[in-house]
């Protein structure tokens, strides 16, 4: 992993409603490393300070896609 890998992840956290079904991660490996602290809070963290889901617009995108 080189430096700037370091200097430039990004994570998202995401939060759901309690009447919000878990989110099944296993189904969204592909947007980066995912934990789920607590019951209804998910972390990403993105794998790659390239990985085009740096833009906000695009991972919501590719979530929402990811989900259906």
């Amino acid at each position: 992993m080189g430096l700037n890998d370091v200097l430039y992840r990004r994570q998202y956290k995401i939060q759901t409603e309690p009447s919000v079904p878990p989110i099944d991660l296993k189904q969204l490996k592909t947007l980066g490393l995912w934990i789920n602290p607590i019951k209804g809070h998910y972390v990403v963290t993105l794998t790659s300070d390239k990985d085009p889901n740096n833009d906000i617009a695009t991972f919501t995108t590719n979530f929402k896609k990811s989900r259906n």
